[in-house]
């Protein structure tokens, strides 16, 4: 199963969810795409852990643990 693929089952399953994506390639087609299905996010690769977690922050604020 793609990513892609179990993002779209992951929203049948919670709507609400938010998620981020992370490719190394995609085309304005498939990045429309993503959008419109809500994706709170999607940078592309590669990518540093430093580039990550201020990407999750910025897309997804942060939660309590606990």
């Amino acid at each position: 199963m793609s990513g892609w693929e179990a993002f779209r089952r992951v929203l049948q399953i919670r709507a609400a969810i938010r998620v981020i994506l992370m490719t190394g390639q995609l085309s304005p087609a498939v990045r429309d795409e993503i959008n419109r299905a809500g994706a709170a996010g999607f940078p592309a690769k590669p990518w540093s852990i430093p580039d990550a977690v201020s990407e999750v922050r910025a897309r997804l604020g942060t939660v309590a643990v606990g």
